[in-house]
């Protein structure tokens, strides 16, 4: 059996680098020391993962529907990230004409991504934190108050 893997696509290729990455730093290198290698080298054709893609539009199709904003920070990686925002409190009802339904409402879904940090001092090192990152919207009950 062959252990060569083959990469349906350029996701996966990202994927995979940020994977090595991983592996390279340890476990140790979580809780946010640094870590200073001269194996770890990024390739200068390095391209970033799309959230926006391959989703069908879904951001715009759900009843909590959202918007994109992306922020670049050139000392990071990944360098883009992009982060759900959205659209109103409320949920759309899916029942009849386009409306709102106040007993639902639209939350942010969260998620953790690892990211590493250039020291500008030394490009060899790098610092590895976790982003607190929205990755879309849900509908959800509204809280009540408790009687």
């Amino acid at each position: 059996m062959s252990r060569d893997c083959i990469l349906p696509s350029s996701s996966s290729r990202h994927l995979l680098v940020l994977l090595c990455f991983v592996s390279l730093l340890g476990w140790a290198e979580v809780s946010g020391d640094s870590l200073c290698t001269s194996t770890l080298q990024i390739p200068p054709n390095y391209q970033q993962i799309s959230s926006k893609s391959d989703n069908g539009n879904i951001h715009l199709r759900s009843l909590s529907p959202w918007s994109w904003n992306t922020t670049f920070v050139h000392n990071r990686i990944p360098e883009m990230v992009s982060e759900a925002d959205c659209s109103s409190s409320y949920c759309s009802s899916p029942n009849g004409p386009p409306s709102v339904d106040e007993r639902l409402n639209s939350v942010p879904i969260y998620q953790e991504i690892l990211v590493l940090k250039k020291h500008m001092s030394d490009s060899t090192c790098f610092t590895v934190s976790f982003l607190h990152v929205a990755v879309g919207c849900t509908c959800v009950w509204a809280k009540t108050s408790a009687k």
